[in-house]
């Protein structure tokens, strides 16, 4: 944006108008992403510097000083010098309680004193808005909570809805929970296991990524690395050595349970939206991480027969998860 012709505050009184929109609108709302209040910050930032370049313009720079002579011995005043040109929101509220400190009668009827005047007046308030904003910030991970809780309390609903066939879905649940934590257990300790065989050394078990490594492998070498250390608990004063940890073998378990937990009741809320309606009826022989067969009759007197068998699927990132895909066969 070009730098304001006139050389006064009405020059620059309307310069942040839709800004000053924008900011109301997120204050009304009561939040705002990160991204979005960096930006607004950056606009907010500039236009306090830019426009008190204008003061500056006029009154300081190329003036050899003039004004410091005017009352070189009032703190107060060099302290008002010094506060132009401004740079960020905070500046602009610093600003009013410098010019608050000058009580010199000639001091504040000078044109400099009285542009800075101006300016404080202009943008006090937006200065103040931009700081109030910061703590409505909501950050990534704060999003991805509000819409996994929203996701949630949706899938709660649905649930309710089709509590006839939950019910019957739900069966096997605590069983698959529990056979989730043990096969956490044996995994765990496979990875002791294998702690153990190279002394508990981290740095033979997982070295760090090389250099020359592609991009792939120094991914992997780090996940891995990272994750037996988050596994294993430090020995005092003897690195790289590492130990087992009772405490971080039961938080492993309990992710696995929670885990299963979720890509279970997921298999449910899928088999609810497949089915497409509430069902007056419902039975399942076999469990779905082995076989399992599910007949339901809906609410339209119709029957569905579907056939599911849980797999063990693996991310970009090799990570093994559970997947349970369910087939209709009665058609």
């Amino acid at each position: 944006m070009a730098t304001p012709k006139t050389k006064t505050a009405a020059g620059y009184a309307g310069e942040l108008e839709a800004l000053e929109r924008d900011i109301a609108r997120h204050l009304k709302a009561g939040e705002i992403d990160k991204p979005a209040y960096e930006r607004i910050k950056y606009q907010a930032d500039r236009a306090i510097e830019r426009t008190s370049n204008v003061i500056a313009e006029v009154h300081l720079w190329g003036k050899g000083g003039a004004l410091y002579e005017i009352a070189r011995d009032d703190t107060h005043w060099c302290a008002l010098l010094g506060a132009i040109p401004l740079h960020y929101a905070r500046d602009v509220l610093s600003l009013g309680n410098k010019l608050s400190k000058v009580k010199a009668e000639e001091l504040k009827g000078h044109a400099f004193y009285k542009d800075c005047a101006a300016y404080h007046g202009r943008y006090k308030d937006v200065a103040a808005k931009v700081l109030k904003l910061k703590d409505k910030i909501v950050t990534a991970t704060k999003r991805r909570e509000q819409k996994k809780d929203a996701a949630e309390q949706m899938r709660k609903a649905v649930f309710i809805e089709h509590k006839t066939l939950v019910v019957v879905l739900q069966e096997h649940l605590d069983a698959y929970v529990t056979k989730a934590g043990k096969m956490a257990a044996r995994s765990f300790a496979s990875w002791m296991e294998e702690m153990a065989a190279v002394e508990w050394d981290i740095n033979r078990v997982a070295p760090e990524p090389a250099l020359t490594e592609t991009d792939k492998a120094s991914r992997y070498k780090a996940r891995r690395r990272a994750f037996l250390l988050s596994i294993t608990d430090p020995v005092p004063d003897k690195w790289p050595l590492r130990k087992e940890s009772l405490k971080k073998k039961a938080e492993y378990v309990a992710r696995a349970k929670d885990a299963a937990h979720d890509s279970y009741m997921e298999w449910i809320y899928k088999m609810i939206q497949k089915i497409g309606q509430p069902v007056t009826a419902a039975e399942m022989h076999g469990n779905p991480w082995i076989n399992s067969t599910i007949t339901v009759t809906c609410r339209d007197r119709s029957k569905q027969v579907w056939h599911t068998k849980m797999i063990i699927n693996r991310s970009k990132y090799n990570y093994p998860f559970n997947q349970f895909p369910s087939r209709r066969t009665d058609a």
